[in-house]
């Protein structure tokens, strides 16, 4: 990842001066009614890990702040986790003010910091001067192992310049983390020289004359580069491009919505080339990554006709993308010699997707966010780019669909495949193999709801399950999302309609917690927690056009690597959580009037004469009531089932669907 050189001093000081509403300063007026303040020779003195340790003792810190005279009237604030959370939520990011003077060094000092200390905090200012946190004699003592600190030279609405200090956290493993450690931050700098009050920053905005990755990223969980470069002009990422010697000599290309449009419209997919260092996994090494990596079954890897093969989800993790709102397909890259200037042959080519989204303008300028960031990572070499209507090798059939473009769905193309295409499709990805997971057919959820079932999905609740926060998250994207709770989880029906890139209007979700108690050899183990969902077809005709929508439903999600295991619900009973009538549990389509279906739970289709099992017997009585024979009765029962194919009506193409069927089982 590129860093940005500091921006002028003078665009610096008139950006940051409406950043400072939250700043508090204390008037002379003021000053005779507020308790007196503590000199700093009077400070007790605590290390930052004295203060993470207090966690959340607020009553000692509220002693510790009263002992040093910490008090709101001189600017402080006692921090706790649920206002720092808010703060977060709000995309606002809390910063301390220091005495800019008590931080201010030379070019000697800090040539002398740096013979000390060969990574020293500092930022260039104005007139030639230096601010740093390194300072000797002023040293905070902050844990750089832990946190990063952006600095940038204010002015307050007192006329006062500042020294604004932006604290964060960079390793923390989630939110939660996140916020206590930086709540502690906060509290711990109110207790060093030279604090002034505090000022709040744009979390997705720059930092103005900071070194800082982006211009301005505080690594907050749930947060990426991508959503910081989204915030961009066009101008400001020339600008950033430019002060990086990011140039198009050298390969580098600032996307606008014109020219991402321009290319789409020609019928190309621009494509990234990743150098292949930090990515590449050496052969035979694939099943000890595996097996090292219990925690995640789901290690990622492509093999292709390079016999190269390329680490998923460190691409993912180097790039910083979101773990939604995206896809991607890679392959290697054979490049000819002298289109990269480096020593490599083979490089890892991806094509990064929007997903999920259902107007052209959101798909191009997203797609237009994700490249012009991809370019600020170590990891970007150049740019080739894919024909649409062709199929991105190393991937299926299934993903060849335009690269999820807006009217370009995956179901689309699932439905237009035959079943020995799907099954092709299921023997060229060996994992799917693995699985043991099988095509369905239309013929196949037939016989389940013959039965009266209905087959559900088990899938792994990582990319469903959501907390709040990320709740919050998906809210903004979508005010409408839908979450289903149970049993203290909660489950975004979002997330798996944009993983699957799932046609909204075409079905409806239900979804379950399932909970695995550990077994009784391993008592000491937790419970698991798992999703149960059904993928309900809505608007089929006919009730072969409602089976064949939920065998392609089965069929993508095993694509897809989402699902655990196919099981089935039992239709006369309730699937907990979902708020269909009984009668109607699954939405099956309504009987024509020339033909009254019974509940599917009571007829067996094709058993025409009620002996219990669909056979050729079953199909003369067929064949000789199409042909009007009046020596035929049979029962409205018999009907029922005689209409093998779901269309209401009895007719010669029952009786193939059953001979078919009967020729399956000889």
């Amino acid at each position: 990842m590129k860093t940005m050189k500091a921006l002028s001093a003078a665009l610096s000081l008139t950006l940051c001066l409406t950043s400072l509403s939250g700043m508090t300063t204390v008037s002379a007026a003021e000053e005779a009614d507020t308790p007196a303040a503590v000199s700093q020779a009077e400070k007790q003195t605590y290390s930052y890990d004295d203060i993470l340790k207090i966690g959340y003792g607020v009553r000692k810190l509220r002693s510790i702040f009263d002992a040093n005279g910490l008090y709101e009237e001189n600017g402080c604030k006692l921090w706790i986790e649920a206002t720092v959370r808010e703060l977060l939520d709000q995309n606002k990011f809390p910063a301390v003010l220091l005495n800019a003077d008590m931080h201010s060094v030379t070019e000697e000092e800090a040539a002398a910091l740096r013979e000390t200390n060969p990574m020293p905090t500092i930022c260039p200012g104005e007139g030639g001067k230096l601010w740093t946190l390194d300072k000797p004699g002023y040293e905070i003592r902050m844990p750089w192992d832990r946190f990063n600190a952006k600095l940038k030279k204010v002015q307050g609405d007192d006329g006062k310049v500042y020294l604004e200090c932006a604290p964060y956290p960079f390793e923390a493993k989630d939110i939660n983390e996140y916020t206590e450690l930086l709540t502690a931050m906060l509290n711990y700098l109110q207790l060093q020289p030279g604090f002034e009050g505090f000022a709040y920053e744009d979390a997705l905005g720059k930092f103005y004359g900071s070194d800082a990755e982006l211009g301005d990223y505080y690594k907050i969980p749930g947060l990426h580069g991508v959503d910081v470069i989204s915030r961009m002009t066009t101008a400001e990422l020339e600008k950033l491009f430019a002060a990086n010697q990011m140039t198009e000599a050298r390969g580098y290309q600032v996307w606008t919505d014109e020219s991402v449009s321009a290319l789409l419209e020609s019928g190309k997919f621009p494509a990234l080339v990743l150098y292949p260092d930090q990515i590449r996994v050496p052969q035979g090494t694939v099943d000890q990554m595996i097996t090292e990596a219990e925690a995640d079954p789901d290690v990622t890897v492509l093999a292709d006709e390079y016999n190269v093969m390329w680490d998923f989800a460190r691409i993912w993790d180097l790039l910083d993308m979101p773990d939604y709102g995206y896809y991607q397909c890679w392959k290697s890259y054979k490049a000819e010699p002298g289109t990269y200037a480096v020593s490599h042959e083979y490089y890892c080519e991806t094509a990064i997707v929007p997903l999920g989204k259902y107007d052209y303008s959101t798909y191009v300028s997203m797609l237009k966010n994700a490249l012009n960031y991809a370019q600020t990572t170590t990891l970007f070499a150049g740019f080739c780019y894919e024909d649409l209507d062709k199929p991105f090798y190393g991937q299926s059939k299934l993903l060849d669909d335009g690269y999820g473009l807006p009217g370009r769905n995956r179901f689309d193309v699932i439905r237009t495949m035959t079943t020995e295409e799907i099954e092709e499709a299921f023997r060229q990805d060996g994992k799917i193999a693995e699985r043991g997971n099988k095509v369905y057919t239309a013929a196949d959820v037939l016989e389940m709801l013959d039965r009266g079932e209905f087959p559900s999905v088990k899938l792994r609740p990582y990319c469903y399950d959501v907390n709040e926060y990320d709740k919050q998250c998906i809210l903004e994207e979508n005010p409408d999302a839908v979450f289903t709770e149970d049993q203290g989880m909660c489950w975004s029906h979002d997330r798996l309609y944009m993983f699957l890139d799932m046609p909204r209007d075409r079905y409806t979700l239900k979804v379950k917690t399932i909970v695995v108690e550990p077994p009784p050899e391993h008592p000491n183990a937790v419970k698991d927690y798992y999703g149960q969902w059904v993928m309900i077809p809505n608007g089929a005709a006919n009730l072969e056009e409602y089976a064949k929508a939920v065998a392609d439903a089965l069929n993508i999600v095993q694509i897809y690597g989402q699902a655990l295991e196919i099981n089935t619900e039992k239709m006369d009973e309730d699937f907990f959580g979902s708020d269909t009538v009984p009668e109607n549990q699954y939405q099956l389509p309504a009987a024509a009037d020339s033909v009254q279906l019974l509940p599917v739970s009571k007829i067996k289709a094709g058993d025409v004469n009620g002996d219990g099992s669909a056979d050729v017997a079953d199909a003369v009585l067929i064949a000789r009531f199409v042909a009007e024979d009046a020596a035929v009765t049979i029962t409205e029962k018999g009907l029922a089932a005689a209409d093998v194919d779901g269309s209401g009506k009895v007719t010669q193409d029952d009786i193939t669907m059953l001979l078919k069927r009967i020729a399956k089982k000889i």
